[in-house]
């Protein structure tokens, strides 16, 4: 395998972007819209060839030689699609992507952190090469956690919601709440508009008692340009023709993530943005999404909300890298 380095010019960022959505990996955050212009860092984006075909592409931020996670979540490897590869074969493939990725970061960089979504959890390769060369080049920093919802659990219609494996599978409380939501005389829909987050994000910080520490305007453009490149879904929640609460997703190939969501209410017994959450996951299913990712369970409030819809919880690592040698 060879490793090619792309730069940060139209031409390129297509050929990013096309294959990212045609891997089996598809994620949000590898999207060359991530890679906006920041003083703070240089987005450093690489493919891995093998022959003519390209087999997985990962991108790192760095700055003075170190490196870290720029404005993203993590950093994700993304993986060639191979309808006919079999277990063994695409763990070998994954073991000489990550030998490939070690060898980048040796010759090129000193330190710093970086982390890698759900997709890559088998992290040999960083161990056997801190035994090779007898001292801890890479370490394990933290262990977070996120929960993914498989569509195939959905049926077809919401109508038929009770009866899904879904609802069977969520927690006992939730399946009561979606219930009752069911009474609240909420509407759903899907909308284009996305200023109404700018009051979402105050109440909910508001309600909190937390300080909003991000330019709210500056996110909001960010994802009007996300929507731009039909990467963006916004789901709403109205009762009585107010609105009530919305969630956003960004959607990329057969992958969808959680970004933003959230209720105008305080009251506690306001269930609009679970209705929101539900309807949207069956919206999603009809766009062919496969996968929603609910974007962490790392705190114990957000982590019991999310877990109670029965997904599957996967983790995935920040790493500290340090290579006194370079």
């Amino acid at each position: 395998m060879e490793i090619k380095k792309l730069n940060n010019n139209s031409d390129d960022n297509e050929i990013w972007d096309n294959f990212l959505l045609k891997s089996k990996t598809p994620n949000i955050f590898s999207h060359s819209l991530y890679d906006k212009k920041n003083d703070d860092y240089e987005t450093k984006k690489y493919l891995i060839i093998k022959g003519t075909e390209i087999v997985a592409s990962f991108k790192l931020y760095s700055k003075d030689k170190n490196i870290f996670n720029g404005n993203s979540l993590y950093c994700p490897i993304n993986y060639r699609k191979i309808s006919d590869q079999n277990k063994s074969s695409l763990h070998h493939e994954k073991n000489k992507v990550l030998k490939v990725l070690i060898n980048e970061l040796i010759l090129s960089f000193k330190k710093g952190t970086f982390c890698l979504d759900y997709k890559t959890t088998d992290l040999r390769e960083f161990e056997f090469y801190n035994f090779d060369n007898k001292k801890k080049i890479f370490l394990i920093d933290t262990v977070s956690y996120t929960t993914i919802l498989d569509t195939s659990h959905f049926d077809k219609d919401y109508k038929n919601l009770n009866n899904s494996f879904f609802f069977l599978n969520c927690a006992e409380t939730t399946r009561q709440q979606i219930r009752y939501s069911q009474n609240k005389n909420y509407t759903f829909c899907e909308d284009e508009d996305i200023k109404d987050l700018r009051d979402i994000f105050i109440n909910t910080f508001n309600r909190n008692k937390l300080e909003i520490n991000f330019d709210i305007d500056e996110n909001i453009n960010f994802l009007m340009n996300l929507q731009k490149k039909n990467l963006l879904k916004i789901y709403k929640t109205y009762q009585n023709h107010k609105l009530k609460a919305l969630a956003i997703f960004g959607v990329i190939g057969d992958n969808a993530i959680y970004l933003h969501g959230g209720r105008i209410s305080d009251e506690k017994d306001d269930l609009s943005l679970l209705f929101c959450l539900v309807n949207s996951f069956y919206e999603l299913k009809k766009i062919s999404v496969k996968t929603i990712d609910l974007e962490g369970v790392n705190s114990p409030k957000r982590g019991y909300f999310k877990t109670s819809f029965g997904g599957d919880i996967y983790p995935y690592y920040k790493i500290n890298f340090n290579n006194d040698s370079n």
